[in-house]
């Protein structure tokens, strides 16, 4: 820590700027990494219009959609719950195996009921992993 003519660095300002930078550089680097942990989601790509429900006489839901998610996502098993509110009607849907790792979504959609009437349509989807 002497300072000479040079403008050199001397060997304890050199320990002490390395180490800076390792803490620096380990800070952001553990900042990255728990990012990229946490925006996993094996949900991204689904698409809850593709599910064409239907809620005029019975609450019906297209199984097709759902066995796709099975093949393209990074899933065991799919659930759908569907509620129409102030309708007293609730009702579950599911393909595949359940297990204990759990991803949901929520939609709310408006869909098409009698006599053009438009209603709104609450959407859980639930994802095993």
């Amino acid at each position: 820590m002497i300072p000479n003519l040079h403008g050199d660095m001397g060997f304890n300002e050199a320990i002490v700027s390395m180490m800076s930078v390792c803490v620096i550089i380990s800070i952001y680097l553990l900042f990255v990494a728990s990012s990229a942990v946490a925006s996993y989601d094996p949900m991204e790509g689904f698409d809850p219009d593709a599910l064409e429900i239907g809620v005029v006489d019975d609450i019906t839901v297209s199984e097709s959609y759902m066995f796709t998610c099975l093949g393209t996502m990074d899933i065991i098993g799919i659930t759908v719950n569907i509620s129409v509110p102030h309708f007293d009607r609730m009702s579950s849907f599911s393909v595949g195996s359940e297990s204990n790792l759990e991803y949901s979504q929520s939609y709310m959609r408006m869909l098409d009921y009698d006599n053009g009437r438009i209603i709104p349509v609450y959407i859980e989807v639930i994802a095993y992993g």
